[in-house]
């Protein structure tokens, strides 16, 4: 007897049985590829326009400087290749006042380029033209590079510029401190550049940074400047001070430079 055949509604589910488990087997689609990303660059810096202490400034004022000093070398009065001559081997008439102006449309800034970063301040030729004339002399000769800071005081103030980084060394000449009309020498924010002097005479190539106002200050020290970039570098310098006033770890400025805009 010949077998009987399957009823519609077994053969339908068996047909789905096999539907499903084929599907099992399929190949399945890729997912779309998808672009790599490239990374995003860091920003960049601009590189800074230092001024060149070998070749013949544009600026003025920076010319003279530069031709006082070459006159000082031809003379025998500046050698710049003994070991000791920024202790009282640098020429007493070079920091005065140039004869040439200030351009007052210019920005004349010190950078100081320490361990933990740049400061960069904004002098101050209008209120304290000596002082100011001085840093940049100073900074033509080389005079600040690989000197320490040798007095950091969490709170107070940080100090260097002095040839044999104790703060007791001297460079052979002094300045008359320049106060400026009432008001103007007030010592009353962090970041101000000022001397060191303790009244008359005795300015000299030593520097502070304020950290906090001191008018106990304003009659003594002359303020030539301020802070216009790297206060994060002046933090991390706080830092390293101790309740003495000792850096917990030596701390060099690498160079001095010059930037006129």
């Amino acid at each position: 007897m010949p077998p009987r055949p399957l009823p519609a509604a077994v053969l339908a589910t068996l047909g789905l049985a096999a539907l499903c488990a084929c599907g099992d087997d399929a190949p399945k689609a890729k997912p779309a590829a998808t672009k790599a990303t490239a990374p995003v660059a860091a920003p960049v810096a601009p590189a800074r326009a230092y001024v060149d202490r070998t070749a013949p400034a544009a600026d003025p004022v920076l010319a003279e400087l530069q031709h006082k000093i070459a006159a000082a070398r031809a003379q025998g009065r500046l050698d710049t290749t003994k070991a000791d001559w920024r202790s009282g081997g640098v020429p007493m008439r070079l920091p005065q006042k140039p004869a040439a102006p200030f351009d007052a449309a210019k920005a004349y800034r010190l950078v100081l380029e320490t361990d933990a970063g740049a400061l960069v301040f904004r002098l101050w030729p209008a209120k304290a033209p000596k002082h100011v004339a001085n840093a940049l002399y100073l900074a033509l000769l080389g005079f600040y590079d690989d000197t320490v800071l040798y007095k950091i005081a969490p709170g107070k103030v940080v100090e260097g510029g002095c040839p044999v980084g104790d703060g007791l060394g001297s460079p052979g000449f002094a300045l008359e401190p320049e106060l400026g009309e009432e008001g103007q020498n007030a010592h009353a924010r962090r970041g101000l550049l000022a001397s060191t002097g303790i009244g008359g005479s005795t300015d000299d190539s030593k520097f502070r940074i304020l950290l906090a106002p001191d008018p106990s200050l304003d009659a003594q020290s002359t303020v030539f400047g301020e802070l216009v970039e790297g206060d994060d570098v002046l933090q991390a310098l706080e830092a390293l001070g101790d309740e003495r006033g000792r850096p917990t770890k030596r701390v060099v400025v690498k160079r001095a430079e010059i930037e006129v805009k």
